[in-house]
């Protein structure tokens, strides 16, 4: 669990702090770019398994 809380700081912080400086914001940029299509695509995920995990009668 604490693997998964260290992760997800590190997406969210290094961006973060990657963006305060001038030669690093085209960094930060494209590493939000990728962390917004990466969580994107785990939602999509999600969303397309929750009728698999319905059970119909």
């Amino acid at each position: 669990m604490n693997a998964v809380v260290l992760a997800v700081v590190s997406y969210l912080f290094i961006p973060l702090v990657l963006g305060l400086f001038p030669p690093t914001q085209a960094v930060s940029e494209t590493l939000q770019a990728q962390n917004l299509a990466l969580i994107s695509g785990a939602l999509d995920a999600f969303v397309a398994a929750i009728p698999d995990l319905i059970p119909w009668p």
